[in-house]
């Protein structure tokens, strides 16, 4: 497994908020090796790096899949 710190200085100064670039912490509740992944039809998806999850069928799968709360 690769490991890289955790911290980091990435900022750009003085970018209009419309175009600037934000990294966004993530908290894991639970990670599974890829080949234990899976998808079902109906399910959210989105190409964007980050998004909030509004899609109520999407959080049951996935909270039913990977036992969450």
């Amino acid at each position: 497994m690769n490991t890289l710190p955790l911290e980091g200085t990435y900022s750009r100064p003085g970018d209009d908020d419309d175009i600037a670039e934000w990294a966004v912490p993530i908290e894991w509740a639970r990670t599974v090796p890829r080949d234990h992944g899976f998808w079902k039809p109906g399910m959210f998806a989105n190409q964007n790096t980050a998004t909030k999850l509004r899609s109520q069928f999407t959080i049951d799968q996935v909270s039913d899949a990977f036992d969450l709360d």
